[in-house]
Protein backbone atom coordinates (compact mmCIF):
# COMPACT_ATOMS: atom_id res chain seq x y z
CA UNK A 1 0.00 0.00 0.00
CA UNK A 2 1.15 3.55 -0.68
CA UNK A 3 0.02 5.05 2.59
CA UNK A 4 1.69 3.92 5.81
CA UNK A 5 -0.69 3.86 8.77
CA UNK A 6 2.09 2.99 11.23
CA UNK A 7 2.98 6.53 12.37
CA UNK A 8 -0.72 7.36 12.75
CA UNK A 9 -1.30 4.28 14.92
CA UNK A 10 1.71 5.12 17.10
CA UNK A 11 0.54 8.73 17.43
CA UNK A 12 -2.89 7.58 18.54
CA UNK A 13 -1.37 5.20 21.08
CA UNK A 14 0.82 7.96 22.49
CA UNK A 15 -2.26 10.15 22.77
CA UNK A 16 -4.02 7.33 24.62
CA UNK A 17 -1.07 6.96 27.02
CA UNK A 18 -1.04 10.70 27.65
CA UNK A 19 -4.76 10.73 28.40
CA UNK A 20 -4.24 7.95 30.94
CA UNK A 21 -1.41 9.85 32.61
CA UNK A 22 1.28 7.31 31.66
CA UNK A 23 4.81 8.24 30.63
CA UNK A 24 6.76 6.29 28.04
CA UNK A 25 9.98 5.93 26.10
CA UNK A 26 9.87 5.15 22.41
CA UNK A 27 12.21 2.47 21.06
CA UNK A 28 14.42 2.40 24.18
CA UNK A 29 18.00 1.48 23.31
CA UNK A 30 19.17 0.45 26.78
CA UNK A 31 17.25 -2.82 27.22
CA UNK A 32 20.12 -5.00 26.09
CA UNK A 33 18.19 -6.59 23.25
CA UNK A 34 18.89 -6.65 19.53
CA UNK A 35 15.36 -5.65 18.62
CA UNK A 36 13.88 -2.52 20.12
CA UNK A 37 10.23 -2.63 21.18
CA UNK A 38 8.11 0.36 20.27
CA UNK A 39 7.30 1.52 23.81
CA UNK A 40 8.44 1.05 27.38
CA UNK A 41 5.48 2.40 29.34
CA UNK A 42 5.66 3.61 32.94
CA UNK A 43 2.20 3.00 34.39
CA UNK A 44 2.25 4.36 37.93
CA UNK A 45 5.74 3.03 38.57
CA UNK A 46 5.23 -0.31 36.80
CA UNK A 47 6.79 -1.08 33.44
CA UNK A 48 4.87 -2.50 30.48
CA UNK A 49 6.44 -3.15 27.07
CA UNK A 50 4.22 -2.58 24.04
CA UNK A 51 4.63 -3.21 20.34
CA UNK A 52 2.17 -1.33 18.10
CA UNK A 53 1.06 -2.74 14.75
CA UNK A 54 -1.16 -0.90 12.29
CA UNK A 55 -3.35 -2.90 9.95
CA UNK A 56 -2.34 -2.23 6.36
CA UNK A 57 -4.39 -4.44 4.09
CA UNK A 58 -7.38 -4.40 1.75
CA UNK A 59 -9.06 -6.86 4.10
CA UNK A 60 -12.32 -8.31 2.81
CA UNK A 61 -11.92 -6.24 -0.38
CA UNK A 62 -8.68 -8.01 -1.28
CA UNK A 63 -10.50 -9.92 -4.01
CA UNK A 64 -11.45 -6.66 -5.72
CA UNK A 65 -7.73 -6.02 -6.14
CA UNK A 66 -7.01 -9.43 -7.56
CA UNK A 67 -5.85 -10.94 -4.27
CA UNK A 68 -8.57 -13.59 -3.94
CA UNK A 69 -11.56 -15.25 -5.62
CA UNK A 70 -14.45 -13.77 -3.62
CA UNK A 71 -15.69 -10.54 -2.11
CA UNK A 72 -17.46 -10.82 1.22
CA UNK A 73 -17.89 -14.61 1.25
CA UNK A 74 -14.62 -15.33 3.05
CA UNK A 75 -13.99 -17.84 5.82
CA UNK A 76 -12.82 -16.99 9.32
CA UNK A 77 -9.23 -17.94 8.57
CA UNK A 78 -9.05 -15.41 5.73
CA UNK A 79 -10.92 -12.71 7.62
CA UNK A 80 -8.62 -12.65 10.64
CA UNK A 81 -5.41 -13.48 8.76
CA UNK A 82 -4.22 -9.82 8.87
CA UNK A 83 -4.67 -9.80 12.66
CA UNK A 84 -2.71 -13.04 12.99
CA UNK A 85 0.13 -11.77 10.84
CA UNK A 86 0.39 -8.53 12.84
CA UNK A 87 0.35 -10.41 16.16
CA UNK A 88 3.08 -12.71 14.88
CA UNK A 89 5.22 -9.81 13.64
CA UNK A 90 4.78 -7.79 16.83
CA UNK A 91 5.50 -10.81 19.04
CA UNK A 92 8.86 -11.27 17.31
CA UNK A 93 9.87 -7.79 18.45
CA UNK A 94 9.13 -8.71 22.08
CA UNK A 95 10.60 -12.21 22.19
CA UNK A 96 13.99 -11.19 23.61
CA UNK A 97 12.26 -9.64 26.64
CA UNK A 98 10.38 -12.75 27.75
CA UNK A 99 12.65 -13.29 30.77
CA UNK A 100 12.47 -9.71 32.10
CA UNK A 101 9.34 -10.10 34.26
CA UNK A 102 7.60 -7.30 32.35
CA UNK A 103 4.12 -7.60 30.86
CA UNK A 104 4.49 -7.81 27.07
CA UNK A 105 1.54 -6.43 25.11
CA UNK A 106 0.79 -6.33 21.38
CA UNK A 107 -1.35 -3.29 20.51
CA UNK A 108 -3.23 -3.52 17.20
CA UNK A 109 -4.73 -0.50 15.47
CA UNK A 110 -6.75 0.20 12.34
CA UNK A 111 -6.41 3.97 11.94
CA UNK A 112 -7.30 4.01 8.23
CA UNK A 113 -10.42 1.89 8.70
CA UNK A 114 -9.46 -1.02 6.47
CA UNK A 115 -12.17 -3.67 6.17
CA UNK A 116 -10.80 -6.12 8.70
CA UNK A 117 -12.92 -7.33 11.66
CA UNK A 118 -11.50 -5.77 14.81
CA UNK A 119 -14.19 -6.68 17.35
CA UNK A 120 -13.06 -8.60 20.44
CA UNK A 121 -14.33 -11.98 19.18
CA UNK A 122 -12.36 -11.63 15.95
CA UNK A 123 -9.19 -10.73 17.87
CA UNK A 124 -9.77 -13.75 20.12
CA UNK A 125 -10.14 -15.94 17.04
CA UNK A 126 -6.88 -14.56 15.68
CA UNK A 127 -5.19 -15.39 18.97
CA UNK A 128 -6.59 -18.84 19.72
CA UNK A 129 -8.20 -20.30 16.62
CA UNK A 130 -11.13 -19.94 14.28
CA UNK A 131 -14.40 -20.19 16.15
CA UNK A 132 -16.36 -23.41 15.77
CA UNK A 133 -19.74 -24.44 17.15
CA UNK A 134 -19.27 -27.20 19.69
CA UNK A 135 -20.88 -28.89 22.67
CA UNK A 136 -19.57 -31.22 25.35
CA UNK A 137 -21.01 -34.70 25.82
CA UNK A 138 -22.80 -35.13 29.12
CA UNK A 139 -22.64 -38.20 31.36
CA UNK A 140 -25.94 -39.54 30.00
CA UNK A 141 -24.61 -39.38 26.45
CA UNK A 142 -26.56 -36.28 25.44
CA UNK A 143 -24.99 -33.05 24.29
CA UNK A 144 -24.67 -29.97 26.44
CA UNK A 145 -25.32 -26.42 25.32
CA UNK A 146 -23.65 -25.42 22.08
CA UNK A 147 -21.22 -22.51 22.19
CA UNK A 148 -18.43 -20.96 20.16
CA UNK A 149 -15.07 -22.55 20.89
CA UNK A 150 -11.60 -21.94 19.48
CA UNK A 151 -10.75 -24.38 16.72
CA UNK A 152 -8.03 -24.49 14.09
CA UNK A 153 -5.36 -21.98 13.11
CA UNK A 154 -4.75 -20.50 16.57
CA UNK A 155 -1.02 -20.48 17.31
CA UNK A 156 -0.60 -17.97 20.14
CA UNK A 157 -0.33 -20.46 22.99
CA UNK A 158 2.48 -22.51 21.51
CA UNK A 159 4.36 -19.90 19.49
CA UNK A 160 4.12 -16.68 21.52
CA UNK A 161 3.46 -17.90 25.06
CA UNK A 162 5.38 -14.96 26.52
CA UNK A 163 2.72 -12.42 25.47
CA UNK A 164 0.65 -11.07 28.34
CA UNK A 165 -2.16 -9.58 26.28
CA UNK A 166 -3.28 -8.45 22.86
CA UNK A 167 -5.13 -5.14 22.70
CA UNK A 168 -7.09 -3.38 19.97
CA UNK A 169 -6.96 0.42 20.00
CA UNK A 170 -10.45 1.82 19.38
CA UNK A 171 -11.27 5.31 18.11
CA UNK A 172 -14.90 6.09 18.92
CA UNK A 173 -16.85 9.31 18.25
CA UNK A 174 -17.84 11.14 21.41
CA UNK A 175 -21.24 11.74 19.80
CA UNK A 176 -22.01 8.00 19.88
CA UNK A 177 -21.72 7.74 23.65
CA UNK A 178 -23.64 11.00 24.06
CA UNK A 179 -26.44 9.71 21.80
CA UNK A 180 -26.73 6.42 23.67
CA UNK A 181 -26.95 8.24 27.00
CA UNK A 182 -29.49 10.76 25.68
CA UNK A 183 -31.77 8.01 24.37
CA UNK A 184 -31.56 6.09 27.64
CA UNK A 185 -32.53 9.20 29.61
CA UNK A 186 -35.34 10.41 27.33
CA UNK A 187 -36.84 7.30 25.73
CA UNK A 188 -39.79 7.14 28.13
CA UNK A 189 -40.86 10.69 27.21
CA UNK A 190 -41.78 9.79 23.62
CA UNK A 191 -44.50 7.52 22.27
CA UNK A 192 -42.77 6.21 19.16
CA UNK A 193 -39.43 6.03 17.41
CA UNK A 194 -40.14 8.88 14.99
CA UNK A 195 -40.81 11.46 17.69
CA UNK A 196 -37.83 10.20 19.69
CA UNK A 197 -35.62 10.55 16.61
CA UNK A 198 -36.86 14.06 15.93
CA UNK A 199 -36.15 15.11 19.50
CA UNK A 200 -32.69 13.54 19.33
CA UNK A 201 -31.97 15.53 16.17
CA UNK A 202 -32.97 18.78 17.85
CA UNK A 203 -30.78 18.03 20.87
CA UNK A 204 -27.84 16.98 18.73
CA UNK A 205 -27.80 20.32 16.90
CA UNK A 206 -26.99 21.99 20.20
CA UNK A 207 -25.41 19.47 22.54
CA UNK A 208 -23.74 16.67 20.55
CA UNK A 209 -20.00 16.76 21.31
CA UNK A 210 -17.32 16.82 18.64
CA UNK A 211 -14.16 14.77 18.67
CA UNK A 212 -13.21 11.21 19.49
CA UNK A 213 -12.28 9.11 22.49
CA UNK A 214 -9.49 6.53 22.53
CA UNK A 215 -9.77 3.24 24.40
CA UNK A 216 -8.39 -0.28 24.41
CA UNK A 217 -10.02 -3.69 24.17
CA UNK A 218 -7.53 -5.77 26.16
CA UNK A 219 -7.63 -9.56 25.82
CA UNK A 220 -5.48 -11.33 28.37
CA UNK A 221 -3.64 -14.41 27.18
CA UNK A 222 -4.09 -17.76 28.88
CA UNK A 223 -0.37 -18.53 28.92
CA UNK A 224 0.89 -19.74 32.33
CA UNK A 225 4.41 -18.48 31.54
CA UNK A 226 3.58 -14.89 30.57
CA UNK A 227 3.94 -12.07 33.10
CA UNK A 228 0.36 -10.97 33.89
CA UNK A 229 -0.77 -7.49 32.90
CA UNK A 230 -2.11 -5.87 36.11
CA UNK A 231 -5.86 -5.34 35.95
CA UNK A 232 -5.61 -1.64 36.82
CA UNK A 233 -3.36 -0.84 33.84
CA UNK A 234 -5.05 -0.02 30.52
CA UNK A 235 -8.34 -0.11 32.39
CA UNK A 236 -9.64 3.44 32.38
CA UNK A 237 -12.82 5.05 31.00
CA UNK A 238 -14.00 3.23 27.91
CA UNK A 239 -11.40 0.45 28.17
CA UNK A 240 -12.63 -3.14 28.17
CA UNK A 241 -10.86 -6.18 29.59
CA UNK A 242 -11.52 -9.77 28.51
CA UNK A 243 -10.27 -12.77 30.48
CA UNK A 244 -10.65 -16.54 30.25
CA UNK A 245 -13.63 -17.98 32.08
CA UNK A 246 -13.21 -20.44 34.93
CA UNK A 247 -13.72 -23.44 32.64
CA UNK A 248 -11.15 -22.21 30.14
CA UNK A 249 -13.67 -22.62 27.33
CA UNK A 250 -14.00 -18.97 26.34
CA UNK A 251 -13.57 -15.35 27.35
CA UNK A 252 -15.72 -13.09 29.50
CA UNK A 253 -15.65 -9.33 29.92
CA UNK A 254 -14.78 -7.91 33.30
CA UNK A 255 -17.77 -6.03 34.66
CA UNK A 256 -15.83 -3.43 36.62
CA UNK A 257 -12.47 -1.68 36.19
CA UNK A 258 -9.74 -3.74 37.79
CA UNK A 259 -11.89 -6.79 38.56
CA UNK A 260 -14.82 -9.04 37.76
Amino acid sequence: MILNPGPVAEGLFERYLGERGYSWRREPADLGTKKRPDYLVDADGRSVVCEVKALNTAGVLAAARGEGPFIGARNMKELVAPLREDIKSAAAQLKDLQDRDWPLVVVLSNPFGFLVPTDPKSVMAAMYGDFELGASQLEDGSLGEFSLVAGRNGRLTTHHAYLSAVAMLRVSPLARAWSDQWIAEHRAQYEDASTLTAALLRAARVDAPLGEVLSLDVIETVSPTATPLPRDIFNGPGDRRFVANDEGSGFIQLSEPGGR
